[in-house]
């Protein structure tokens, strides 16, 4: 896609987000936050943020890692701040991430950064109170492929082996995928064009199994939560999602929002923010969540 033509889709997604979280308060009541920590060598994206309630400062408690959405050429970490808070208040310590974008850097530069960010957690785990026996994976859109694709190499040893993968040190309860796409033979128009800037063709050719994530997909998945809603763009993928982990007898929940008075679109969760329908999806994850701390 013309770079140009990506300007525009960000810009017109940057509107939006802006103004769904204008007014909203960076601080709110019972959370510490450490902004702008380097992960990488990168000093433009592989900064992160840390949320934590200030209540039992002294504890280890379970970490989320939430990866941003924008089919890998859009967003930031300041988008997701206020939805990272939510978790944080309930409990949760969250780390929240900016990673490089396409087209001027595709993949694997956001894998890349993903597994990055996994080190920077094991290494400061004890500075933020990270528990890394109970860590669960979070994302939207494009951030529920990558998240996707992370649950599935971690646990099917197989699949890790086909694309030499290597993850120790945290052990991933969970996780949480909103609005994702996870067929990528499936998609059409502006979504295929979008992640094609950083899937490159040619390039994927030499990884089309990460790119078949879901064909790996066993019953040793870790338990995940999956969302769409009535206008979603990928609505079809999380359906199709859906009735897969249903044959392959994995553990997980499925919702779709919306109806015929309320009509919601793809990643309404971050894009309606302020919207009571996104406040009770945000809470029914943390829900799914706390259950699986049981």
């Amino acid at each position: 896609m013309d770079i140009n033509k990506i300007n525009q889709v960000r810009s017109s997604w940057e509107k939006t987000e802006d103004a769904n979280n204008e007014g909203l308060d960076k601080h709110p009541k019972g959370i510490i936050r450490y902004d702008n920590l380097l992960y990488g060598t990168n000093t433009k994206y592989n900064l992160l943020d840390v949320y934590r309630p200030t209540k039992d400062m002294n504890k280890t408690i379970p970490l989320i890692i939430n990866i941003h959405g924008g089919a890998c050429i859009y967003s930031c970490k300041e988008h997701y701040q206020y939805y990272c808070m939510k978790f944080a208040q309930k409990g949760f310590a969250v780390v929240n991430f900016d990673y490089r974008l396409a087209p001027e850097y595709p993949y694997p530069s956001a894998w890349d950064d993903i597994m990055t960010v996994i080190r920077w957690c094991i290494l400061h785990h004890q500075q933020y109170g990270f528990d890394l026996s109970r860590v669960f994976i979070i994302g939207d859109s494009s951030g529920a492929t990558l998240a996707e694709q992370l649950l599935v190499l971690y646990s099917n040893p197989e699949f890790a082996r086909k694309c030499n993968f290597k993850l120790s040190g945290i052990n991933i309860l969970g996780g949480i995928w909103h609005s994702g796409v996870y067929f990528p033979k499936d998609t059409t128009g502006l979504i295929d064009d979008l992640m094609s800037t950083y899937y490159l063709p040619d390039v994927m050719k030499l990884h089309e199994p990460l790119m078949n994530a879901y064909k790996y997909i066993t019953n040793d998945l870790p338990p995940v939560f999956i969302t769409s809603a009535n206008q979603d763009w990928m609505l079809g993928q999380n359906q199709k999602m859906n009735q897969l982990l249903n044959k392959r007898h994995v553990k997980h929940e499925y919702k779709e929002y919306g109806d015929k008075d309320h009509q919601l679109p793809h990643d309404f969760q971050i894009f309606t923010f302020k919207q009571q329908v996104s406040q009770d999806c945000i809470q029914t994850a943390i829900k799914f969540l706390k259950n699986l701390l049981q």
